[in-house]
């Protein structure tokens, strides 16, 4: 699950699918006010992303709120599900997306983060990608996340001593790129590029 804050609250932006809250109905744009009884406002989006985890097989409360209806509490038992490694804010009028690092997911995670903070109202004046102490991770998954954000043009060009691994990647047009082509974007970037695998290469 991916969270954000959106005028003083925490939303959730993202439900991994067959996830436990995914089938207990959980949904992106649902208010998150509290977790076993402790409320989120005021808290780190990354306090609340750490209190979702736990061992599996334990419960977790959630107090939700979808759209306008009344609070309602569920409990879910926590399972294994992929990492996440995307979140997000937005404060004093600026949309932040923090990348962890390049996992199976990733680019399914930045994709809803981005596409909610660009619908948020009132709209952000601009949008920060945060990918400093990035892990790296699978090659695929960043050339995805890119993909994003771009609507033409080269990616990335890999070449290695097999032929084999020279392999160019084109962007082939998001609908979010054309959502955000008149945003003010900042890229807050690494010293040195993270280092992502070609393990998945083929996929």
């Amino acid at each position: 699950m991916s969270l954000a804050r959106q005028n003083g609250l925490v939303v959730i932006t993202g439900v991994t699918p067959s996830s436990p809250a995914d089938r207990a109905g959980v949904a992106p744009g649902m208010q998150l006010l509290a977790i076993d009884g402790r409320e989120t406002a005021g808290q780190p989006v990354g306090q609340s992303q750490m209190d979702l985890a736990g061992p599996i097989g334990s419960t977790v409360d959630l107090t939700i709120r979808p759209g306008n209806s009344l609070p309602q509490t569920i409990t879910l038992d926590r399972a294994l599900v992929p990492t996440q490694s995307v979140s997000g804010q937005i404060d004093d009028g600026i949309g932040y997306i923090r990348v962890a690092g390049f996992d199976h997911g990733t680019a399914q995670q930045f994709a809803a983060m981005l596409a909610h903070l660009v619908q948020a109202q009132p709209a952000p004046k601009g949008i920060v990608i945060d990918l400093r102490g990035n892990r790296g991770g699978v090659l695929r998954q960043s050339v995805l996340s890119l993909d994003t954000l771009l609507s033409r043009g080269t990616i990335i060009r890999t070449i290695g001593r097999d032929p084999v691994a020279n392999k160019v990647w084109h962007a082939e047009g998001a609908d979010i790129a054309r959502v955000c082509r008149s945003s003010c974007w900042s890229m807050a970037a690494p010293q040195a590029p993270p280092r992502c695998s070609r393990r998945d290469r083929g996929q």
